[in-house]
């Protein structure tokens, strides 16, 4: 019975302590320049995930070096899931 009890009593824990997501505002970043068609699904579904989440979305174009600035821009953000890449695939 142990063996059942104590992997239910940390999963209890563990969602009791956690936090809802998301908790700070949500930045989708579109290495590719304002106005072509990743940018504008980026721009019609940011306010729709807004509503969803209850918290800001805010689309942030980096476009330069075939995406790398903006993927590089994703992987030196703090690891919290606040910052994500949108690409065309």
């Amino acid at each position: 019975m142990n063996r059942f009890l104590l992997p239910a009593l940390a999963l209890i824990s563990c969602n009791a302590a956690a936090q809802t997501y998301p908790s700070r505002p949500i930045t989708l970043v579109v290495p590719y320049t304002p106005g072509t068609g990743i940018d504008i699904i980026a721009r019609t579904v940011g306010p729709k995930l807004s509503e969803r989440w209850k918290e800001a979305v805010i689309v942030d174009n980096k476009p330069g070096a075939s995406g790398n600035i903006g993927a590089a821009a994703v992987a030196k953000a703090p690891p919290d899931c606040t910052s994500r890449l949108r690409t065309i695939r």
